[in-house]
């Protein structure tokens, strides 16, 4: 997330989770908490901890990791609606 500041500049806002945030966690049935989002339990175990880029990596290199993140998202569960009126 890029947070604009007054007089041009631009910082980066990096959101990372602690090491205790991260991995697999059971959640109610086939349900997984992974890296604090929701996935069906179906995800292959390569996929449940995945590891961060480090700082300052390249681009090209970086989408390396994003695609792992990628591939994972198919299984991750997300809300189809609107909450009920």
């Amino acid at each position: 997330m890029r947070i604009p500041r007054s007089g041009g500049s631009i910082f980066t806002k990096t959101f990372a989770l602690t090491r205790l945030q991260r991995g697999p966690r059971p959640f109610s049935g086939d349900a997984l908490l992974i890296d604090r989002q929701l996935f069906s339990g179906l995800p292959p175990e390569d996929l449940f901890d995945l590891p961060m880029p480090p700082r300052g990596e390249a681009e090209s290199e970086k989408l390396e990791y994003e695609r792992a993140l990628n591939r994972r998202a198919a299984w991750r569960q997300v809300r189809h609606a609107g909450p009920d009126p």
